[in-house]
């Protein structure tokens, strides 16, 4: 069988991790296998930076919503890719960014 046009049979997240830089920029992250015996890792990479003045505190809701949109967003891009398997191709992130960009919140602070 074309592994590139062959059924996706089975998909597993094997991996999510988040973390948070000195800058306070979060980064949430994970690794998805498609398919079986030859595997087609797909790792994403999205980065936000907490509006200015955010509270320490208010951190954990920041890093959770993130955590959220992001593996809305990937089980999304998961039925795209079943669907049209040359979006293994494209870099995605749930804000819209491409690998390694960054994309800043606007400053909704009064």
């Amino acid at each position: 069988d074309d592994p590139v046009t062959a059924e996706i049979k089975n998909l597993s997240i094997t991996g999510m991790l988040v973390s948070v830089d000195s800058d306070a920029q979060i980064a949430v992250g994970a690794s998805v296998t498609l398919g079986e015996g030859d595997t087609t890792a797909v790792c994403t990479v999205t980065h936000v930076h907490p509006l200015p003045g955010t509270d320490i505190k208010d951190l954990g809701l920041h890093i959770q919503d993130m955590s959220d949109r992001f593996c809305r967003g990937l089980h999304e891009s998961v039925a795209a890719l079943r669907a049209d398997h040359s979006r293994l191709l494209e870099p995605w992130s749930s804000t819209g960014a491409v690998d390694g960009e960054t994309v800043e919140q606007p400053d909704t602070d009064g």
